[in-house]
């Protein structure tokens, strides 16, 4: 009699640590889950509105320069619609060609030509053919951001400075996350390290929506809708735009990554 009430109280004992331990991953699972939720910001309507759209270019081998091509009209014709005085008309035609050359290093890489546009536009570097290893690091970046969809009826061009002063509007206040592409040291860009405000820069971007690689885990991507900003700024002294940054505007709870030059 005692041994089968020690028994049923052992195994009574057994059943409560099991449901106490089941209980206690439940609500550990919860509150990872709760602090992760809390940690995610908001998403705004404006924010909403860029997440949510939809592509009218949706690029192929076949097509791909074509849909540049069509990108770079736009712009053009945009272009001559700006009020600005970092725009004016002898500038206009150089825009749209360096905007055309980037994004064409984007969704339509090719080594050789990407590395003569950047030289032509002041990058520091000799113009030779890539190693191996070169190489593979820019197949492993062609495979992530060729042929990206596009919406390019939703492109726009706007100033970010004028003569130093800053005109467009703050995009981490819109609730954008943001990321940014800058090429630095040995490959960097004329005019790279001069201070937009101090040194009285003109600076204008080029950005439509795309449909950009987004970090996932550790190795992982998905896709996601951003708008991808092509900043150029002015050199008097090369009398042409000089790539400056390629800029991301997303989901504030999305990491990025940087875009190929």
């Amino acid at each position: 009699m005692i041994s089968s009430y020690r028994v049923k109280l052992a195994v009574s004992i057994v059943v409560a640590i099991i449901g106490l331990f089941a209980a206690g991953k439940l609500l550990l699972r919860s509150h990872e889950t709760g602090s992760r939720a809390a940690l995610e910001k908001a998403i705004t309507p404006v924010v909403r509105g860029v997440l949510d759209g939809g592509y009218d270019t949706r690029p192929t081998k076949e097509t791909v320069e074509s849909d540049i091509q069509h990108a770079v009209q736009r712009t053009d014709a945009l272009i001559r619609t700006v009020r600005s005085d970092a725009i004016p008309s002898p500038r206009r035609a150089d825009l749209s060609m360096a905007f055309g050359e980037r994004l064409s290093a984007v969704i339509d890489p090719d080594y050789m030509r990407d590395l003569r546009a950047r030289v032509a536009r002041g990058q520091n570097v000799e113009v030779v053919e890539p190693d191996e290893e070169t190489l593979d690091s820019f197949r492993i970046r062609r495979s992530s951001f060729e042929l990206l969809l596009m919406d390019v009826s939703a492109l726009e061009v706007r100033p970010i400075y004028e003569h130093g002063k800053y005109v467009a509007t703050n995009a981490i206040g819109l609730g954008f996350g943001t990321g940014e592409t800058k090429l630095g040291g040995k490959f960097a860009f004329p005019m790279a390290n001069l201070d937009p405000v101090k040194d009285q820069l003109d600076i204008v971007e080029v950005r439509l929506p795309m449909e950009i690689p987004v970090p996932m885990g550790r190795e992982g991507e998905k896709r996601s809708r951003a708008i991808v900003g092509f900043q150029f700024v002015w050199s008097e002294e090369r009398g042409q735009w000089v790539p400056w940054v390629i800029k991301t505007y997303g989901n504030p709870n999305d990491g990025v990554f940087g875009f190929p030059f």
